[in-house]
């Protein structure tokens, strides 16, 4: 947060809104006496002690400004917990039931399980059916909103036995992903997960992005590669049996 004595002034004096910041009325004090006097006043802190006691020109203005640094300081609070475990969290994904229509436009009445997960470099929202190779995705820049509750046209339609508070819905400008989750805990974690990755996407550089898709890489490299010895020594095996069956005749 900047502040200059005249507008379109190079900044005189800057705030670092982060996590530790308050918002709050002025205290009494020689410093803010004048201003809490003022009806629209108001004052933040920052995490190293400084205070900007303020004093907008209505109360209008005053609600505005409150709000905008407020948001500020909630998406700050969002950001620090998505670098510690929601990225980790939508990345490492999780299984969901999924409502869908049918080729009709009918609900459709398989509600059906899928594995959901986010993309390394956090650009892809993408879902399949455990162990499917075949896969689903959403560009996490098309999605608009991300609703917790049954509030879509999808689940609006269940009449019986669906628990609003496990449901959300992943809305893009091309299509909506409805889902329910095991707990509403799941659900809240994932409803803050995925509104982190649309408002941040990937806060890793570009370094450990590669070194993450070099590991993954390897991963399955080595996957394959132990897969084709276990066929060979089950290969070995078969024809060892049938070796053994000739010798007997």
């Amino acid at each position: 947060l900047f502040s200059s004595k005249k507008i379109n002034e190079k900044p005189t004096g800057a705030m670092l809104i982060d996590v530790n910041t308050m918002i709050s009325q002025p205290q009494d004090g020689e410093a803010e006496k004048t201003l809490s006097e003022r009806s629209h006043s108001f004052q933040i802190k920052d995490s190293s002690g400084l205070v900007w006691p303020l004093a907008a020109e209505s109360d209008k203005d005053r609600d505005e400004w409150l709000s905008a640094i407020q948001t500020v300081i909630d998406d700050a609070r969002l950001l620090a917990l998505y670098k510690g475990t929601l990225m980790l969290t939508v990345q490492t994904g999780a299984t969901f039931i999924k409502f869908n229509f049918d080729k009709l436009g009918a609900l459709s009445k398989k509600n059906n399980q899928r594995f959901v997960n986010v993309s390394t470099d956090c650009k892809q929202l993408m879902w399949h059916k455990p162990g499917a190779g075949d896969y689903n995705d959403m560009n996490i820049a098309d999605i608009t909103k991300v609703v917790a509750g049954a509030e879509t046209e999808a689940f609006q339609n269940v009449k019986k036995g669906l628990e609003p508070e496990k449901c959300f819905s992943v809305i893009s400008t091309q299509r909506t992903l409805d889902l329910v989750a095991s707990s509403k805990a799941e659900r809240d974690t994932w409803v803050k997960g995925l509104t982190a990755v649309v408002k941040f996407g990937s806060v890793l550089t570009d370094d450990v992005l590669e070194e993450l898709e070099d590991n993954k890489a390897k991963q399955v490299a080595q996957a394959h590669a132990k897969l084709a010895v276990e066929n060979r020594k089950k290969d070995r095996s078969k024809l060892k049996n049938l070796i053994d069956k000739t010798n007997k005749h």
